[in-house]
């Protein structure tokens, strides 16, 4: 039996859905300097999981949540689910969490509006 092989830190897990051309993109953002893959959030390097911002599982429904940004400008013409910049990588936990819609990379309304009336003081 041989030891554990040695793995592209950015294709663990990943490799099959992301093309290699983004998974590269990954390693240039989040990985310059360094080899390994850390939570872009608390900078861990414990469990750390590729997750997409916009989910995959609904890539075959015609009215996605990535259509409708695409269409009104809001992301760029060409990006697919499997695009370097819908990929981050973060802790199993917060993962799993961010899966869950138990937060969001986006403010929620009372986010905002605290924020609001904080700037307006």
């Amino acid at each position: 039996m041989s030891g554990p092989q040695t793995l592209n830190p950015v294709t663990v897990s990943a490799s099959r859905y992301i093309p290699s051309t983004e998974q590269r993109k990954l390693e240039i953002a989040y990985y310059p300097n360094e080899p390994g893959r850390k939570c872009c959030l608390t900078k861990s390097v414990v469990s750390v999981q590729l997750c997409y911002i916009i989910p995959h599982h609904d890539a075959k429904n015609p009215r996605t949540l990535l259509h409708f940004l695409i269409e009104n400008q809001l992301v760029p013409p060409d990006m697919t689910h499997t695009s370097s910049i819908n990929i981050i990588p973060l802790n199993a936990g917060l993962h799993y969490v961010f899966d869950q819609f138990l937060w969001t990379f986006y403010p929620t309304e009372d986010v905002l509006k605290t924020r609001i009336a904080f700037e307006e003081l």
